[in-house]
């Protein structure tokens, strides 16, 4: 196999699997969405001021590891405080954690004087650094 072919074969492969990501990427959404609205095996309660929600440590651990870092060390947490958090703020930075199409790692995880959470979804950039454009700021 020369380099040439060899070089279109690894362009041919790269743009499959984009379109096999670009397929399964809205079912896996959508899969994930309904696990977190049914709670099915859900394991951990995240209790906010008005409420609790019920989520999954699988995760919360790949997607936000920052909620259950905010608990304590221990690997058996069943419950985490959020004082400061409203339920449908709450609720809503859930959706986006399960249905986002990447990971939502944060180096802040506060509530903010007006009801809001600021995340940086890059532990590497925290907020006040590089302006990459991953900050999301979700108002409870």
């Amino acid at each position: 196999m020369s380099f040439e072919s060899s070089r279109q074969f690894d362009v041919k492969e790269r743009k499959h699997k984009e379109q096999l990501k670009k397929s399964l990427s809205p079912a896996l959404a959508a899969d994930l969405y309904r696990l977190l609205q049914e709670e099915l095996e859900a394991d951990v309660s995240l209790f906010a001021h008005q409420g609790s929600l019920r989520a999954h440590r699988a995760v919360l651990l790949a997607r936000a590891p920052h909620i259950l870092q905010r608990s304590s060390q221990n690997d058996d947490i069943t419950a985490v405080h959020l004082p400061g958090f409203k339920l449908p703020g709450l609720k809503d930075y859930l959706r986006q954690v399960y249905t986002a199409d990447q990971s939502m790692y944060s180096s802040e995880f506060l509530p903010q004087g007006d009801g809001a959470i600021l995340h940086s979804a890059d532990p590497a950039d925290p907020p006040g650094s590089s302006d990459s454009g991953k900050h999301i700021l979700f108002l409870l």
